[in-house]
């Protein structure tokens, strides 16, 4: 097996989550004007950030947690919508997803086991 795996912890980052924040408006005031860093989520490693002009969305951007460097989302584009998707409760999907599955085949039937023979 070549690499090695080590999964980074949250727990451990130099930059809190309001450090994030006002490093991300830091970088935002020197290249978008009119525009706020907004919700701050936590990941490993490091914060993912809402970019607002006014109240709506504008974009996203990531600081590191370690460094607090800045990467601007660019490549997600211009904001068109947010769309919610209602999620059904867990055995009703499950039933869903079986019934999908089944089918298209990716569940094959097992004849061989048909007791009415």
């Amino acid at each position: 097996m070549m690499g090695i795996y080590r999964q980074v912890s949250a727990n451990n980052m130099t930059v809190t989550p309001d450090e994030a924040k006002a490093i991300a408006q830091q970088y935002l005031d020197g290249r978008f004007t009119d525009t706020r860093a907004g919700d701050v989520d936590t990941y490993y490693g490091y914060y993912n950030i809402d970019v607002l002009s006014g109240e709506k969305p504008f974009g996203m951007l990531s600081v590191n947690g370690y460094s607090g460097q800045v990467w601007y989302h660019s490549w997600h584009g211009t904001y068109i919508q947010t769309v919610t998707i209602p999620v059904p409760d867990i055995p009703q999907a499950i039933v869903i997803l079986i019934a999908i599955l089944t089918t298209t085949g990716f569940i094959a039937r097992d004849s061989s086991r048909r007791r009415d023979a």
